[in-house]
């Protein structure tokens, strides 16, 4: 958390986040959106995750899913943001 307070006492980095403020607020409000979307996703998929013998496993395959899924769209708007294209 320390790390945090100094990254964004740093004035290139205020600066930075001050230059790309419509670009963040534009991912917070795709990523608030995200849940729905893997919900959906489960919900249309529910053969590749399902597991009939064992209701753990099922829930350790969403798990997994939803980790995996939320990496990759995290990784992609803060590439978005960095280029600027979000």
């Amino acid at each position: 958390m320390e790390l945090l307070q100094t990254l964004f006492e740093d004035e290139k980095v205020q600066s930075y986040i001050n230059s790309q403020n419509d670009q963040i607020l534009k991912g917070a409000g795709l990523f608030s959106e995200f849940p729905k979307v893997i919900k959906e996703y489960v919900i249309n998929n529910l053969s590749q995750f399902v597991d009939t013998q064992d209701t753990k496993i099922t829930h350790e395959n969403i798990c997994i899913f939803t980790e995996a899924a939320v990496h990759q769209f995290l990784s992609d708007i803060s590439d978005c943001i960095v280029e600027n294209t979000l």
